[in-house]
């Protein structure tokens, strides 16, 4: 019985997580959209830690490029 049921789940296709779902995106928002890439800001969580991202995502919703920061930090960047 043990076997059919690892048999089972075996063949379930794996879930298909999304970028927002993948990098614990709590608020998020679209600024443009630059050769047909969207470029997106907001705030996710990492480790426990809020950080303030900035996503470029292809039109079909896969993310191209990610990049976070502690809001502390993006002052001395820009």
């Amino acid at each position: 019985m043990e076997v059919e049921r690892d048999a089972e789940i075996k063949n379930d296709p794996p879930k298909r997580v999304n970028w927002r779902e993948n990098y614990g995106v709590k608020e998020v928002k679209e600024i443009m959209t630059v050769d047909r890439l969207k470029l997106y800001v907001g705030v996710n969580e990492y480790k426990g830690e809020l950080r303030v991202f900035v996503a470029k995502v292809s039109d079909k919703d896969f993310c191209r490029q990610f990049f976070a920061m502690p809001a502390s930090v993006w002052q001395k960047a820009i």
